[in-house]
């Protein structure tokens, strides 16, 4: 039996890719020009696993003990269609995080997020829609945790 090694490594590389591009098709629409959008979504991150500098899946720990990850954010993000297939957005996250064993909070905290700053162009407006995005991550808090 042969393997065509091709078409194992394609497949997997074209199914992920169409479906990331079904999932993510709404985000590549661009306001039209001088309009304003506006969205509100959470974002809900349980963790309880790691993966070590090896590549190996490990469960998180603190002093032997088992550990958990919370992660709760709600954002509020703007869009302006500035020019004909151009637009700008700012999204500020507002986050809750929380780090605990099954017998203690170990770590809690909850605050302003980075600022995420980003422009989209819309390079083909058709039945086909493709966009390209350049963003930064602007931090709002520094704290020197050392």
């Amino acid at each position: 039996m042969r393997l065509n090694i091709r078409h194992n490594f394609l497949l997997p590389i074209t199914l992920a890719l169409v479906c990331s591009l079904v999932s993510f098709g709404d985000y590549a629409w661009i306001p039209d020009y001088h309009h304003l959008q506006a969205k509100v979504g959470i974002d809900y991150l349980h963790s309880s696993d790691n993966f070590g500098s090896d590549g190996v899946k490990t469960a998180l720990t603190n002093a032997n003990q088992p550990t958990s990850l919370n992660d709760f954010k709600f954002w509020i993000e703007g869009e302006y269609g500035f020019v004909k297939d151009w637009s700008g957005y700012l999204r500020l996250p507002f986050t809750t995080a929380l780090i605990d064993n099954s017998t203690e909070t170990l770590f809690s905290g909850s605050g302003f997020s980075d600022l995420n700053l980003g422009l989209k162009w819309n390079v083909l407006r058709s039945k086909s829609l493709i966009t390209l995005e350049l963003f930064s991550r602007v931090p709002l808090d520094y704290r020197d945790w050392e």
